[in-house]
């Protein structure tokens, strides 16, 4: 028996055209349909796509949202680390909480977190939500603050405890990083990176983000951030560099090399500068979207994109052209990830999906296409989503979080002085 059939359903397919066929769900995985019967039967005039995924996020930053706005760089080190030194082991479960409700509410079925310093804390919380996403800690030893910083040994022994801690999970993964190269030694480059890369686990850092930041390796090591990681030996496929902005030719051959992925978050990204992702694209280098979490506009991937196709335009008439990047590249960057299960509504891909209420005057006088998407489409427009071949939100209500007592904690968190001075 099926667990879930989308009878007549109309959904984007592997292509992003528009299509009409049923869609059968079984243990969380996409299966021929060939008329058996199914637990729960759906028929729907909304419009089906792969649940979005948000690549590089700050979950336990959910509370600098309304923050960071024209602050003056370089902020990581300036507001989002003191925050973080300052986090308590509840806070970061209400911060991991609202923030899955916010993505499942935007229509992003699956995360990376890029690391929080109570990481183990989230786990029951993100799998009674049962949210799909990669968690870890964000590891430095060269950092001011003693809540954060951490030794070789220490971070090599909490990443062995938060890995036991997920092998039986089937939704959340563990994901091995470091805040920056100029904020790790080499030693603790190597407890996190290099031992991910031997494990084949995630492995992450930010990465050519600012050109200080790039301009601080070249003078310590006389190499470019991914020249320096391929010295290292920590360049591999589950590598993910979020923003990747500023590439040398040598650095994006290193990255192909290697099958290293690549985050850019364009909200973010928009006051650092716009990345080559035609040339990364041309490539074949994995390339998706993040959000960089709440502080940096919110956490909705469809504004992510339409952002980003605004910027990919101003870069392509910078270099005499219209359209180095096209709607279908964009979506693929919003629904993919490093699992190459994600990302399409198709048989044997995992059951991860979202619908999208195109009823509205939004979208009637158009076509629904990969252009309406990325033009029209918006957060508040998703009607159900679902993860893992189970249904986490219908007809905008959520049904693995209670919204209502989420609201009264929020408020009271709002009401605390001492929370917000100390947040």
């Amino acid at each position: 028996m099926l667990d879930i059939l989308l009878k007549n359903a109309h959904y984007l397919d592997e292509n992003f055209e528009l299509q009409q066929n049923d869609l059968a769900i079984k243990d969380g995985r996409f299966v021929p349909f060939t008329g058996q019967s199914a637990k729960t039967t759906i028929c729907s005039d909304k419009v089906w796509l792969p649940g979005l995924v948000d690549n590089h996020i700050h979950i336990s930053q959910q509370f600098l949202q309304g923050k960071l706005l024209f602050e003056k760089p370089i902020v990581w080190q300036r507001i989002n680390v003191p925050f973080e030194a300052s986090l308590t082991k509840d806070f970061v479960k209400l911060s991991a909480k609202t923030a899955a409700a916010v993505m499942i509410k935007n229509g992003t079925t699956s995360f990376i977190d890029s690391g929080c310093p109570l990481a183990i804390e989230m786990i029951d919380t993100l799998s009674a939500i049962k949210m799909r996403g990669a968690i870890g800690y964000q590891t430095t030893d060269l950092i001011p603050f003693d809540t954060l910083r951490t030794t070789p040994e220490e971070a090599f022994a909490r990443n062995l405890e938060l890995i036991d801690a997920l092998k039986e999970n089937e939704l959340l993964s563990p994901i091995l990083g470091i805040t920056t190269l100029p904020a790790a030694t080499k030693e603790l480059q190597e407890s996190v990176l290099v031992y991910g890369k031997e494990q084949h686990l995630l492995t992450s850092c930010h990465m050519n983000e600012y050109e200080s930041e790039i301009l601080n390796v070249i003078e310590k090591e006389n190499l470019r951030p991914y020249e320096y990681l391929e010295k290292l030996g920590a360049l591999h496929d589950k590598f993910i560099g979020p923003h990747s902005l500023f590439l040398s030719e040598n650095e994006k051959q290193l990255i192909q090399d290697n099958d290293t992925k690549v985050v850019h978050c364009p909200y973010s990204n928009s006051a650092k500068g716009i990345p080559e992702t035609d040339a990364l694209l041309y490539r074949h280098i994995g390339t998706y979207l993040g959000t960089d979490g709440a502080g940096h506009g919110g956490l909705d991937i469809f504004r992510e994109m339409r952002l980003f196709s605004a910027l990919m335009q101003l870069y392509s008439k910078s270099k005499g052209d219209y359209a180095l990047v096209n709607a279908k590249e964009i979506l693929s960057m919003a629904t993919h990830s490093v699992d190459p299960d994600l990302g399409a509504i198709k048989v044997g891909k995992k059951a991860d999906l979202i619908s999208l209420d195109t009823s509205n005057l939004d979208y009637l006088s158009g076509g629904i296409n990969a252009n309406t998407m990325v033009e029209i489409a918006k957060g508040s427009h998703v009607n159900d989503s679902i993860i893992g071949g189970h249904f986490v939100m219908k007809d905008r209500e959520l049904l693995t979080i209670d919204e209502t007592q989420l609201k009264t904690q929020l408020k009271e968190y709002k009401s605390e002085p001492s929370l917000i001075s100390a947040h």
